[in-house]
């Protein structure tokens, strides 16, 4: 079986180096260098937290609210059981692999062939663009929020935000370089951290005052996939889980820092989403900093200034996937006269298929429910499943273990197939 895969993957063979040439010489420094910066267990903890905080967690209290605290609680904490448990499953297969340098599509390559690669692509890239989307959504919704004091969004308004915004990520598709955005990063983190605290500061404030808890729902089960949605959502690193693993000096940690991390931002998700559903009642909005009383004008401003500079970031990914499939090359033809334009061109589509993604969703809670019902479910739950009846176990997991796996990873497909058909209808009929 081993054979067998080392001849599928020729790419990450080990490189051949010719010692007498000096550019291969520059070459052996420079992958010395990046052998040596591998990341501790700390900072690949800080790497994987940094993924699962998004936009996902401003719409953590609003679903505590719509679907009642006991069962908004019930699924979050469901979800991450699942999702742990896939990834579990995942890392397990990929050890078997010996292969220390895969990626996602790697394994899906090796296990499911090449058709199965570009849908893993496919709901990757959709994943991306739906990150953005929220993005400009909250981007949309704050200069609503600020000029004319609506929580939703006029139609005409909208063109114009969206305007304003494409002139901020249109300039984007000229940057090829992830480095240029490291500090831009640390500045989104600062903020993104600085505006959670002070949502916590006034939650509290609100919670002083005279709270009737028997306004407060338990359950709404009309509301399940809208908490299914956006709890899937919520963990927006997926993508990376792999990529953080390689990077580690100690990757046979990285199964034990998965489990506390994600099991953390699950806790944290509940914390937030209880004490803001709490603190404003019916009157939570779906983005929790629209609710926040007077004063909270400069957190909304640095959200929505950590959203916009963090957008590259989504962006870049998608970007490059695209090209490295082989209808983009064939359209871009690196190296040839003209390519610089057609590469800009064929990002420049994908910027208008994010805006027509926005203006087609328009609702923050009902977007994230939609991606993170499709493409949550598929990449966290789908492709694992596929993985583990695919694979050849050189150790197979016991009879009852393999039994509860499956239909752990069909409940997680179902649960994301629920919210993906609700939101649908809800689309349909807007």
């Amino acid at each position: 079986m081993s054979e067998q895969i080392n001849q599928n993957i020729p790419s990450i063979q080990p490189l051949e180096i010719d010692l007498s040439d000096s550019s291969n010489q520059n070459q052996i420094e420079n992958t010395t260098k990046n052998k040596e910066m591998k990341s501790s267990i700390t900072q690949a903890s800080l790497n994987l937290y940094k993924c699962c905080i998004g936009s996902g967690i401003l719409a953590a209290p609003f679903t505590f609210w719509e679907g009642g605290y006991l069962l908004t609680s019930f699924c979050y904490f469901l979800i991450c059981i699942l999702m742990i448990f896939s990834q579990l499953m995942l890392l397990r297969i990929v050890d078997e692999i010996n292969q220390p340098n895969l990626g996602f599509s790697e394994i899906t390559r090796i296990i499911l062939g090449e058709n199965y690669v570009y849908l893993n692509k496919l709901f990757i890239i959709i994943m991306q663009w739906g990150c953005c989307a929220s993005y400009i959504l909250f981007f949309m919704e704050f200069l609503e929020f600020a000029i004319y004091h609506h929580q939703d969004v006029v139609f005409s308004h909208q063109i114009i935000y969206l305007s304003i915004a494409m002139c901020i990520i249109i300039p984007l598709v000229f940057i090829n370089n992830m480095t240029l955005f490291t500090k831009f990063s640390t500045i989104a983190n600062s903020f993104i951290i600085i505006t959670l605290i002070a949502c916590i500061v006034y939650f509290n404030i609100e919670l002083v005052q005279e709270v009737n808890y028997n306004d407060i729902p338990v359950a709404r089960l009309r509301n399940l996939p809208l908490v299914i949605g956006v709890a899937l959502f919520s963990f927006e690193a997926i993508g990376t889980l792999l990529e953080v693993r390689k990077s580690m000096k100690e990757p046979v940690k990285f199964p034990k820092i998965m489990t506390i991390v994600f099991s953390g931002c699950t806790l944290q998700f509940w914390i937030f989403g209880l004490l803001g559903s709490f603190s404003y009642g019916n009157t939570t909005n779906e983005i929790i900093l629209f609710s926040l009383g007077k004063g909270a004008e400069a957190f909304q401003i640095l959200y929505s200034i950590a959203l916009i500079i963090t957008l590259p970031l989504q962006l870049l990914p998608a970007f490059h996937l695209i090209e490295r499939m082989k209808f983009a090359k064939n359209f871009t033809r690196e190296g040839t006269s003209g390519y610089l334009f057609r590469r800009t061109l064929l990002r420049l589509l994908q910027v208008l298929a994010i805006a027509g993604l926005t203006i087609g969703i328009p609702q923050f809670s009902l977007l994230i429910t939609f991606i993170g019902g499709l493409c949550g479910a598929v990449l966290q739950f789908f492709f694992p499943l596929m993985f583990y009846l695919r694979w050849e176990w050189k150790q197979r997991p016991s009879e009852l273990g393999g039994q509860i796996y499956v239909f752990s990873m069909c409940l997680g497909c179902l649960l994301g197939f629920v919210a993906v058909a609700d939101s649908i209808y809800k689309i349909a009929t807007q």
